[in-house]
């Protein structure tokens, strides 16, 4: 029987976390007049300044309020908050598209809110800046729909903040992707958003505002829509120019950023070798070190979503991004890798699919992550950051240790690195019966160090001499895990040595 094992030329995304709160559920099924009168509802939970809340708009879990002037029983959100006399709040609300990776336009759709305010005694408070209208989002931007409101507390209390639907407009707003492709989004009643109450007065009007982008992108934009490489050709330019300051990944950690591309992406539907090894060194080479954090460059490759229509031409934007200090010895910033591929799944073969959305890029639904820049030219995926989480244990499995000589190669903690060759030599001279660790996996992964430290030759030599053939298959669910292994073998490190050899 063949364990689970890793599969080692994976690299993991980066999950967006939110300090979240459930949404506001009712079990009753009273149905309130006004969002005043539901504040009496006994479910609403108490949230704090702060602190990001990541909720939804759901019939059957929100508390419903019949709205009068048209006549529909509507979900709505409703939280308590301490407030401070003298203070100035900020809520800034994003809401997430629905039905975005359908290809049936009828089925997009966007929550638009409305936000009120109450005192304890139900008194509604007036908003300083709240305009609630829609306002598509611009090109490569991180949210689709943002609404900003301030107020003026005059009491220190409680009080409730309201959130529902505006369903003023039947249609909602059209978003231009480029090239005469109009992507229509109605307003809805339902769907999925979050928002954060602020300590201090807003920064901007309170209308529904995109993010603000850097100038600099903004002028880029049109260059990248024009931008029409053939087939699997990169085109690419540097935001930010002229920068003295420049950061290049090693061989082995550019290689290592496009396996994990193309495992999401499968860009080697539409490249051969040489175009590998350009849109690689488009991707790690050279990059902008700035102080700021700031967009710097901005890659797209020709034709990866053409058998999907117009919007065919892959996109990244790559930024530099401030980390939390002290996390990391020696580094606090990283690089955001952003794409317009959205990734679905197929819920029969299990197959990962990505699907384009044209010139947005909205992280929300995109495919993204960071990778660390290091000294030596090591870019380490946050998937791959050790942090002292893993260390050697003689009492680990073959398995383990096996997976093990993985972390130690991609982790950002170069002292691990001496310990790989010992822990190779246990797994290959142990007489536990593990084929799959002892014929392939721990091979495969002491390849990757020989690779990591320049000496390509001998990891080609001892992955040549790996034949998955020979391991035992007596279940069907063997046989899956043999063909995982045969992809790496035939794509993947085929893919791995082309890099590490031309980069």
């Amino acid at each position: 029987m063949i364990k689970k094992f890793k599969k080692t030329m994976a690299f993991f995304l980066i999950a967006s976390f939110f300090a979240g709160f459930a949404t506001a559920a009712s079990k009753t099924a009273t149905i309130y007049s006004s969002l005043e009168e539901a504040t009496s509802d006994a479910s609403i939970k108490e949230v704090s300044v702060g602190k990001t809340v990541k909720s939804e708009f759901n019939s059957k879990k929100c508390i419903i309020v019949h709205d009068e002037k048209l006549d529909k029983d509507i979900p709505v959100i409703l939280y308590k908050v301490k407030f401070e006399e003298g203070k100035t709040y900020s809520i800034v609300f994003k809401s997430n598209p629905n039905g975005v990776v359908g290809l049936n336009p009828e089925k997009k759709s966007v929550v638009i809110p409305e936000i009120f305010l109450f005192d304890e005694n139900k008194n509604q408070i007036k908003n300083v800046n709240y305009v609630g209208e829609a306002k598509a989002p611009t090109n490569l931007e991180a949210v689709l729909y943002k609404v900003t409101t301030d107020w003026e507390i005059q009491t220190s209390g409680t009080y409730y903040l309201g959130v529902k639907p505006d369903l003023s407009e039947d249609v909602g707003f059209e978003f231009d992707y480029g090239g005469g492709n109009v992507l229509p989004f109605r307003t809805t009643t339902e769907g999925k958003f979050s928002f954060v109450v602020q300590n201090g007065p807003s920064k901007n009007t309170g209308a529904a505002i995109p993010k603000p982008a850097n100038p600099k992108l903004k002028k880029a934009v049109a260059e990248i829509q024009k931008a029409q490489p053939a087939k699997g050709d990169t085109w690419y330019m540097d935001i930010e120019d002229e920068v003295e300051s420049k950061y290049s990944a090693s061989a082995f950690y550019a290689s290592s950023i496009f396996l994990m591309l193309d495992e999401r992406l499968n860009l080697s539907s539409v490249m051969n070798d040489e175009q590998k090894v350009q849109f690689t060194r488009a991707l790690v080479k050279d990059l902008p070190a700035l102080e700021k954090d700031t967009d710097v460059r901005a890659i797209v490759v020709g034709d990866r979503f053409a058998e999907q229509g117009e919007l065919r031409n892959l996109i990244i934007l790559i930024s530099k991004v401030q980390l939390k200090k002290g996390v990391i010895p020696g580094v606090d910033f990283g690089y955001l890798f952003q794409t317009n591929a959205m990734l679905t799944t197929n819920k029969t073969t299990g197959e990962t699919n990505a699907i384009s959305t044209g010139f947005m890029i909205n992280s929300s639904i995109d495919y993204n992550f960071i990778a660390v820049p290091f000294e030596n030219g090591m870019l380490v995926t946050s998937g791959n950051l050790n942090l002292g989480k893993e260390s050697y244990n003689a009492e680990m499995s073959l398995i383990d240790k096996g997976n093990l000589i993985d972390t130690f190669v991609k982790d950002e903690v170069i002292e691990n690195d001496a310990e790989i060759e010992a822990i190779y030599k246990e797994i290959i001279s142990s007489k536990e019966n593990e084929p799959v660790t002892k014929l392939v996996l721990a091979p495969l992964n002491y390849g990757l160090y020989l690779a990591k430290e320049g000496k390509v030759a001998e990891a080609e030599k001892l992955w040549k001499g790996i034949d998955v053939s020979k391991l035992p298959s007596e279940t069907d669910k063997d046989k899956n895990s043999i063909e995982s292994l045969k992809t790496i073998f035939d794509r993947d490190i085929p893919d791995l040595l082309t890099i590490l050899k031309n980069y």
